[in-house]
């Protein structure tokens, strides 16, 4: 993946931010996938997952397609986890991988554990 918009630095967030990051459940699924896969992933790719476990878990709202889903990430969703190192993103070639998602991993479980 080239120019990404970030690469692979340190997650220095505040607890803030990372409560931020997984209080949404399409950011929360996309981490969960990456993490599963543990590969880079087309933004497409990504999105159909995203959405199909939202779909699997009923409990995320209405169900969504996965352009809708793949429009949010790519607008919304990546640049936000990107801009705090959680993933890398490449917007020309929407390519997306993990990148420090370890810091905020038990956080995601623990969101999913609640509902």
């Amino acid at each position: 993946m080239q120019n990404t918009t970030h690469s692979h630095a340190p997650l220095e967030q505040s607890l803030d931010t990372i409560f931020e990051l997984v209080r949404n459940p399409r950011r929360r699924h996309a981490i969960s996938v990456l993490s599963d896969r543990e590969s880079t992933l087309s933004a497409s790719e990504l999105a159909a997952a995203v959405a199909q476990r939202m779909d699997e878990t009923g409990r995320d709202g209405p169900p969504a397609t996965p352009d809708e889903v793949a429009e949010s990430l790519h607008h919304v969703h990546l640049p936000k986890m990107a801009d705090a190192n959680v993933v890398a993103y490449d917007p020309e070639t929407r390519e997306v991988s993990l990148a420090r998602a370890d810091a905020v991993a038990p956080f995601v479980e623990a969101a999913e554990d609640c509902q």
